[in-house]
C-alpha cells in the first residue's frame, strides 16, 4: 500500500516558496548562500533566486540545511498574534 501522507521536505520548501521567505542554505563543502526565495523544487533540485534577481538551481543532495532568516521569522511571529 502506497504512502499518502505529505513529505515533510516538501511541505516546508512549498511554505517557504508561498509566502516568499528569505532562506540561508548551507551545502555540504561549507558554503552558505544567504537571503535567498525558493522559486520552485521537485525531487532533485531547489529553484531558488537572490536579492539581485539571480537564480541558482542547487542540487538537494548538496544541502545540508535550509534556515530561514531571523528577521523573516521575527515578522512572521508579529503578524501571527
Amino acid at each position: 500500500m502506497a504512502d499518502t501522507r505529505g513529505n515533510l521536505q516538501d511541505e516546508f520548501l512549498n511554505q517557504i516558496r508561498k509566502e516568499k521567505l528569505p532562506v540561508s542554505i548551507h551545502v555540504i563543502n561549507g558554503y552558505q548562500f544567504n537571503h535567498l526565495k525558493v522559486i520552485s523544487f521537485d525531487n532533485y533540485v531547489i529553484l531558488v533566486e537572490d536579492d539581485g534577481g539571480v537564480q541558482r538551481l542547487i542540487y538537494k543532495h548538496a544541502v545540508s540545511t535550509i534556515t530561514i532568516e531571523q528577521n523573516a521569522a521575527k515578522k512572521e511571529q508579529l503578524t501571527a498574534k
